[in-house]
């Protein structure tokens, strides 16, 4: 009698290079069992030498770093607890040349932590630091680290093939390092959609909150609790006002913006007000290995216990969405109300955005 039982073929998994300094941990998976133990190692260092070619390709750019306080922003990695990583301050011709590097050229941002690579950069703009100090390149330093407490396990993706190599038939390897991880500090990707739909994806906006949360405790460590683009806080309390930047606008007027992560930034900064230990959990997801079960587990209790069903709603903001200033900045409301914050005369009197 013919046996009827599914068996599904799994891609075989090998964990093929774990660095404690670099507290990085690559995958190698491949589309057929592999034939030898030396094939197996000549896939990993296949992989690995793929790796550290593209890494020390932008590790060769040069790091611009005069004029800043590189020990104040070891400080605030410390204060972190995430781990040393490969930091470049990069001009603005070198930033956009990684840029294109990485196939990644219509990115107009001013800093990256390239979890691929486990590079941070971060580019001086000498129009920005020209009006706001070279403090604001420093603080983008610090939250781009922040970034980079994500718990990171890449694959490489390698397949075993035949044929001819320097005229003998053989089985070589091919591929290298492809995917993205599935998770990244709080933003995790869906399950495979359809071919042709990108997957969905949760927590990109309490990422980037928690990472401008640290840049704002940045900036008060180095006097500049009302950021960069404020003078001063006439108008009332402003729970925006550490995330400012001055900037130009194409008429070349001056004018003061806060960042997207800054939305959710301030709605961390009222749950820590009311339980302090919050910072310390999403500080515990750096500690002993990325992004901490435990500390990330602790995070969204206490989050809840505040407010029950905050988490999710944090976890669903999305900081790309047309929509997603207005929600976020509704929900602040909404969490000084059930904080019974909204009568304290420190928040009561902000000024309406």
């Amino acid at each position: 009698m013919q046996d009827e039982t599914e068996t599904t073929a799994k891609t075989p998994q090998h964990e093929i290079f774990a660095s404690p300094d670099r507290d990085l941990t690559l995958y190698l998976t491949v589309s057929e069992e592999l034939g030898s133990v030396a094939l197996k190692n000549e896939a990993a260092e296949h992989a690995l030498d793929i790796w550290r070619a593209n890494t020390n390709e932008i590790l060769e750019f040069p790091s611009v770093e005069e004029g800043l306080d590189m020990d104040g922003i070891r400080a605030a990695r410390e204060r972190m607890g995430v781990t040393e990583r490969p930091l470049r301050f990069l001009s603005p011709e070198d930033y956009q040349s990684v840029l294109t590097l990485l196939e990644d050229s219509e990115d107009h941002s001013s800093g990256r932590y390239l979890y691929n690579q486990d590079v941070l950069l971060v580019k001086r703009d000498p129009s920005l630091e020209a009006l706001n100090g070279p403090g604001y390149t420093e603080s983008l330093a610090v939250h781009e680290m922040a970034h980079s407490g994500m718990s990171i396990s890449l694959t490489a993706n390698v397949d075993i093939k035949r044929g001819i190599v320097d005229g003998i038939e053989q089985q070589y390897v091919t591929g290298g390092i492809e995917q993205h991880p599935t998770r990244a500090g709080f933003i995790v990707k869906g399950p495979e959609t359809q071919e042709g739909k990108e997957r969905k994806i949760h927590g990109s906006a309490l990422e980037e909150g928690y990472a401008e949360l640290e840049r704002g405790i940045f900036n008060i460590s180095i006097g500049r609790p009302n950021g960069f683009g404020v003078a001063g806080q006439e108008d009332g309390y402003d729970p925006y006002a550490k995330y400012s930047v001055l900037s130009k606008t194409e008429k070349g007027e001056v004018q003061s913006s806060d960042t997207p992560g800054a939305s959710v930034a301030v709605i961390l900064e009222v749950l820590i007000e009311k339980d302090p230990e919050i910072l310390d959990a999403l500080r515990r997801r750096n500690l002993g290995g990325r992004d901490s079960v435990d500390g990330h587990r602790e995070f969204i209790q206490r989050v809840n216990h505040l407010v029950p069903g905050l988490y999710k709603k944090l976890r669903q903001l999305n900081h790309h969405d047309k929509y997603f200033s207005t929600r976020a900045r509704e929900l602040y409301d909404d969490t000084l109300v059930d904080l019974d914050l909204d009568l304290d005369p420190k928040y009561k009197n902000r000024p309406i955005r």
